[in-house]
């Protein structure tokens, strides 16, 4: 199977206050499939990169993800820089760099961006513990599209794959926007390097909303 087991990353609400708490994925230009992801050696040396061989936060083994409020807030998280004087200067930064939505994963070594638009389908960043690009080849992951009317159930599934210059992951998706727009509820599942259990991050995907 794709994912061995999945953790539910955040306790949403029932369907009058799952728009609050689910982070909104908004339609956004071409120019967000058309950029290029700065990639860099220095980045991948660093916690949560794909060259970094230092000690591990505790919190890496964790079964859970951090996100940001509805708010646009994160929590910060504590950081023991005596044990790990890599992490020194660590999540200063909790923002996207292409307006996405952005969560930071519990193991305090990742952050991702969520993007949806009908040019470019659904797309998915990752970073280091420094918000810098890292490669995404070590990640797996998977959308899961659902409708906000009860009993319509769901809607499409996507396996992510690489970029071709690994900046992101991405899949292929167009969905059907309503007269005055719509809204969609989206499950996306996470396999984090090394790790065993998938975690899902809970998203609101924007068509023609305003």
């Amino acid at each position: 199977m794709f994912f061995t087991l999945i953790i539910v990353a955040s306790t949403v609400g029932a369907s009058e206050t799952h728009a609050g708490d689910a982070h909104v994925a908004d339609k956004h230009s071409h120019k967000a499939c058309t950029t290029p992801v700065h990639l860099s050696e220095e980045a991948e040396m660093k916690p949560g990169g794909a060259l970094y061989e230092g000690p591990l936060p505790k919190e890496a083994s964790a079964k859970d993800s951090m996100h940001m409020s509805h708010g646009g807030n994160i929590p910060k998280p504590a950081l023991d820089t005596a044990a790990m004087p890599a992490m020194a200067g660590a999540h200063n930064i909790h923002k996207g760099m292409h307006g996405g939505d952005f969560f930071m994963a519990q193991n305090k070594l990742h952050h991702l961006e969520a993007l949806y638009s009908d040019d470019c389908g659904f797309q998915l960043f990752l970073y280091n513990a420094f918000t810098e690009p890292i490669r995404v080849h070590r990640f797996q992951a998977v959308l899961v599209v659902l409708s906000m009317e009860k009993g319509e159930g769901m809607k499409a599934v996507r396996f992510l794959a690489p970029s071709v210059d690994g900046g992101y992951l991405h899949a292929p998706l167009m969905l059907q926007a309503g007269a005055s727009g719509t809204l969609y509820d989206a499950e996306l599942y996470v396999n984090f390097p090394k790790a065993v259990e998938a975690v899902q991050f809970d998203l609101i995907l924007n068509v023609g909303v305003e």
